[in-house]
């Protein structure tokens, strides 16, 4: 809705941005537990699109989609 980002538009923000890192995080917060079970395609569908959008719109961004309980180490710019 008004305010919120979907896959496109989260990745033209990245373009915009340009960071060296992302990690797509808030996809999927309301989704009811246990439902990516019965309809996994809608629940991590917006995950890859965000990456494969971003891949076009920012290629020089290093995007880490992470699974379930996945941690990254980002590197901090001195």
């Amino acid at each position: 809705g008004e305010g919120h980002l979907d896959a496109a538009r989260a990745a033209q923000a990245l373009a915009r941005l340009a960071p060296r890192s992302a990690v797509p995080v808030h996809y999927g917060t309301y989704w009811p537990i246990g439902m990516d079970a019965v309809r996994p395609h809608e629940f991590h569908a917006p995950g890859d699109e965000f990456v494969r959008h971003a891949a076009l719109r920012a290629p020089g961004v290093a995007v880490h989609r992470l699974g379930h309980g996945e941690s990254v180490r980002l590197e901090v710019a001195r």
